[in-house]
């Protein structure tokens, strides 16, 4: 999960509260004092400060913790030691598609093949 990012919620990225809902940058106004940062939150606009903080002094589910993660599938080779213990191990590149990730395999003699592998951005 990756921390709340007050730049990157103003650009458009979904952040995560306490309690897992999305929360969706309206605007900042000065003029609401500590509470200037805008946004929707299940079809409510709130308030919070600049932080994502709701209280100062104590945690609220309310309280803007994470950036939304998107689940993104790469495709990782995956080989075979050719000595007595035989032990699996990758390559080191990610592959957008199965094909390419076969066509950019090293020319090993034990080529397992390309596998799926989900990684969160």
């Amino acid at each position: 999960m990756k921390p709340f990012n007050l730049e990157a919620f103003k650009s458009g990225a979904v952040a995560m509260t306490r309690d897992g809902r999305e929360a969706h940058y309206i605007g900042v106004d000065p003029k609401l004092g500590e509470l200037s940062l805008v946004f929707s939150l299940g079809g409510l606009v709130c308030q919070c400060d600049l932080t994502g903080r709701f209280h100062k002094l104590s945690e609220c589910g309310d309280d803007l913790v994470a950036m939304k993660t998107t689940k993104v599938t790469k495709w990782v080779n995956f080989y075979q030691r050719n000595d007595e213990y035989g032990a699996l191990y990758s390559g080191s590149n990610t592959y957008s598609t199965e094909e390419e990730a076969e066509i950019s395999r090293n020319r090993c003699p034990i080529y397992i093949g390309a596998f799926p592998v989900e990684i969160e951005m």
